[in-house]
């Protein structure tokens, strides 16, 4: 399990499309991270990381809130490197930056970064 850090920037919902081999699929909804990326001379970007999130109201709470999500990764050969979120994660009963609730073990860990 890798963990990928950042800014909660936004959130929005992918339109339903149509895909090349002439199939329609449906949209979801989606969570914009603000994340530094260090390169190689030691110096750091700020990306906008996407990824498919089933939690978005809750998200939309937390703009502006580092967080930390336990994710996988996915990369073709020469392509970029694409994020999901851990199945079965949840922010229910998690703790966020400003607030005294419990955190969560495991894979279904958030925690404010920091």
């Amino acid at each position: 399990m890798l963990t990928l850090s950042g800014v909660v920037h936004s959130t929005y919902q992918q339109p339903d499309g149509m895909g090349r081999d002439g199939k329609p699929y449906s949209g979801g909804a989606k969570l914009q991270l603000l994340c530094d990326e260090l390169l190689s001379n030691g110096e750091s970007r700020t990306s906008v990381i996407t990824v498919g999130t089933s939690h978005r109201d809750w998200f939309e709470k937390h703009i502006g809130q580092e967080v930390q999500l336990p994710v996988g990764a996915l990369s073709g050969r020469g392509q970029q490197v694409t994020f999901f979120i851990s199945k079965g994660w949840s922010p229910e009963g998690v703790k966020t930056a400003g607030t005294d609730a419990p955190g969560a073990a495991g894979a279904d860990r958030f925690s404010p970064a920091g």
